[in-house]
C-alpha cells in the first residue's frame, strides 16, 4: 500500500489574508472622485502627503480634491499645486429647500415657473407647512472616496466634519496616520505608530499598490519634503530607522534632497530674517534653570502677514543647554505663549491642563491663548511660574539667587495670567529666596548642523 501523504493539504488552494493595504487599494482603484483631508502643522507633512497623491491621480485619471482645515502658511507655499487647495468644500449644482414634516405630512409636491422665477409647492396631508420648519442647503461635490491625513478624530476636522455629516456618514473614509493616538475612525484606517511621519504611511501603500513607478521625481521630493520636515532633517528624538529608509529609497528614485534643503532651512525672504533678528536680539537665556525665552511684538509682523514659522521649534533644537524654549506673541486682542520642550512635552501639556485659557497642542509642546492683559504682564507672570517650576524639576537649591527682570509683576489679582499662575502653583510652590531669572552676559546661541554633529 502506498505511504498516506498527512502533508495533502498543503497542495490545496488558499488565500492570503486581506490586508489593510488590500483595502486601501481596493477603494482607490474604485473611486473616480476624491476628497483629500490635510490638517497643516508647523511641518509640511501631511500637505505634502496629499499633493502627492494628487499627482498620482492625475496619472491615473481620477478627480481629486485637497481641502487644508487651516490656510496654508506663507512658508510652505513652496510646494507644487499648493496654491490650488481649498479650505472648504465647493459647493454644488443643486439648491436643496429642506422642510420638517414632525408637524405636517407630505401629501404632493409641484413647481411653476413665472416670470423668471420658480415656485415650489408643497401640500400636507394634515396641518401646515411653517416657514420656521424649512431650510434652504446648498449641495457639495460628490466624492467617492475621503482620505485623511494625520487627523487623529471626526473632531479635528471641526466644521468640515459637523456641516456635511451625511457626506462622511455616506462615503468610505481611508484614515491614515502615524499618531498613535488616532482613533481608528475611517472605514479602513492605515495607522503605523512606529513610523516618523504620514508620508511614511503613503509610501509604503503605493508601494504596496505598485505605484512607485508612476512618481514623478516632483512627486518623490514630496513625500522626502514631508519626511525631512516633520522629523527636523533626521534629529528629532521620534525619528526612525524606518524614516531613514524611506527617506534613501526616495532619493534613490530621484528625490531631490538638496532642493528641499533650500525651500525648508536656507531660503528665507528679507522680512522674514529681520523678524528673526528681531526674536534673536532679544533671546534670553538661564543656563542654571535650562530655559529660554524671547518676544514678538506687533510692530514686528511687518508686513501684514508675516508669519513666523516653527521657529520656536528652531530654537529649541539649536540653543544648547536649554530644555525649555518660550516665545512670547503679542497680538491686538490676544497674545500667545508658545512653549516648547523637547522629549519633555508631556509636562507642559500636563502643567497647563487646568488653566480656563485655550490651549493649542504642538509638535513639541503646547501654545496658550491668552484674550486680554498687558504683554509684559503676561510675561512676567508666565516667567515666574515657569521659574518655580523649573527649580522644582530640576530639584535646585532655594537658596540660589537670581536677578529679577525688568518687567515688575502686577498684585495676582489683576493680571489675566492669574489662572495660569495658579495652575503652575498647584505643580509646585516657589522655591524660598528665588526671584524671576534674567539673561547672562552672553547668550549661548549655536547653529547645529548635520555635519557638525558628525
Amino acid at each position: 500500500m502506498p505511504t498516506p501523504d498527512h502533508h495533502f493539504l498543503d497542495v490545496l488552494p488558499h488565500e492570503a489574508p486581506v490586508s489593510d493595504y488590500d483595502h486601501a487599494t481596493a477603494l482607490w482603484q474604485r473611486a473616480q472622485s476624491i476628497l483629500v483631508v490635510c490638517r497643516p502643522t508647523e511641518t509640511i507633512d501631511s500637505l505634502a502627503a496629499a499633493l502627492c497623491l494628487r499627482q498620482l491621480a492625475q496619472h491615473t485619471d481620477q478627480h481629486l480634491t485637497i481641502v487644508s482645515l487651516a490656510p496654508i502658511p506663507r512658508e510652505q507655499q513652496f510646494l507644487p499645486q499648493s496654491d490650488d487647495i481649498r479650505t472648504k468644500l465647493a459647493e454644488g449644482r443643486e439648491l436643496i429647500i429642506r422642510v420638517a414634516t414632525s408637524q405636517a405630512e407630505l401629501d404632493r409636491i409641484k413647481y411653476t415657473v413665472d416670470d423668471g422665477f420658480v415656485h415650489i409647492h408643497l401640500t400636507p396631508k394634515e396641518g401646515q407647512f411653517l416657514d420656521h420648519n424649512t431650510e434652504v442647503l446648498t449641495s457639495i461635490d460628490q466624492y467617492d472616496l475621503i482620505i485623511t491625513l494625520d487627523c487623529q478624530s471626526p473632531a479635528d476636522m471641526g466644521p468640515l466634519y459637523t456641516q456635511h455629516t451625511d457626506l462622511w456618514a455616506q462615503t468610505p473614509i481611508l484614515n491614515l496616520s502615524a499618531n498613535p493616538k488616532n482613533q481608528d475612525y475611517g472605514t479602513t484606517n492605515l495607522i503605523e505608530p512606529h513610523y516618523s511621519t504620514t508620508c511614511e504611511v503613503v509610501w509604503e501603500w503605493l508601494k504596496h499598490m505598485q505605484r512607485p513607478k508612476n512618481l514623478s521625481p516632483t512627486s518623490l521630493s514630496l513625500l522626502l519634503t514631508g519626511v525631512i520636515s516633520h522629523t527636523g532633517r533626521f534629529l528629532e528624538p521620534h525619528t526612525t530607522a524606518h524614516a531613514l529608509n524611506t527617506a534613501a529609497q526616495l532619493q534613490a528614485l530621484g528625490a531631490q534632497h538638496t532642493e528641499i534643503i533650500d525651500h525648508l532651512y536656507k531660503q528665507k525672504s528679507l522680512p522674514t530674517l529681520k523678524l528673526w533678528g528681531a526674536i534673536l536680539s532679544r533671546l534670553q537665556f538661564d543656563p542654571v534653570l535650562r530655559c529660554a525665552w524671547s518676544s514678538v511684538r506687533l510692530n514686528d509682523l511687518t508686513p501684514a502677514g508675516l508669519s513666523l514659522g516653527n521657529i520656536t521649534d528652531e530654537l529649541l533644537r539649536h540653543i544648547d543647554g536649554a530644555d525649555v524654549v518660550v516665545l512670547f506673541r503679542e497680538g491686538q486682542t490676544e497674545h500667545t505663549i508658545e512653549v516648547r520642550a523637547s522629549g519633555r512635552a508631556h509636562l507642559f501639556h500636563a502643567l497647563t491642563a487646568s488653566t480656563p485659557h485655550k490651549r493649542v497642542a504642538r509638535h513639541h509642546g503646547v501654545d496658550l491663548i491668552i484674550p486680554d492683559g498687558s504683554f509684559d504682564h503676561v510675561q512676567a507672570a508666565f516667567l515666574q511660574s515657569l521659574q518655580s517650576f523649573m527649580q522644582h524639576r530640576l530639584q535646585l537649591d532655594s537658596s540660589i539667587t537670581l536677578s529679577p527682570i525688568s518687567v515688575q509683576l502686577p498684585p495676582a489679582h489683576s493680571t489675566p495670567l492669574a489662572p495660569v499662575m495658579a495652575a503652575f502653583s498647584a505643580v509646585t510652590a516657589p522655591a524660598q529666596g528665588s526671584s524671576t531669572p534674567s539673561a547672562p552676559a552672553s547668550v549661548p546661541f549655536q547653529t547645529i548642523t548635520q555635519e557638525s554633529r558628525a
